[in-house]
């Protein structure tokens, strides 16, 4: 199945000072070769609660995002290569942690 919008897939992307593999929160459908994504991170000293959006492991529905740990998604969107992407699906936003992505990121 092609990835979908709302889904969670690993990634390489530069995000601050990192180049690493990370979970991303895919912003739309893939648009050709190329998808728009929120990337995750775990490491809350860099978390803004004014600028980023939140995902506890509290929350309901994190089990279906298929995180690990408290993460935060960047406020700014990266566009992707969809070759960059993982191949397989690591979980999807749903339910109340959805509604709430949506509302704070207008996607």
């Amino acid at each position: 199945m092609p990835p979908r919008q709302y889904e969670i897939y690993l990634a390489r992307i530069q995000f601050k000072d990192c180049d690493d593999i990370r979970p991303c929160i895919l912003a739309e459908d893939p648009q050709g070769q190329e998808v728009k994504v929120f990337p995750l991170s775990s490491n809350l000293d860099l978390y803004d609660p004014k600028a980023h959006f939140l995902i506890e492991e509290s929350s309901v529905g994190f089990a279906s995002s298929g995180l690990k740990r408290t993460s935060f998604a960047s406020d700014r969107v990266y566009i992707v290569r969809t070759d960059q992407l993982g191949r397989r699906r690591l979980g999807k936003l749903e339910g109340e942690l959805l509604d709430d992505f949506v509302r704070w990121s207008w996607v």
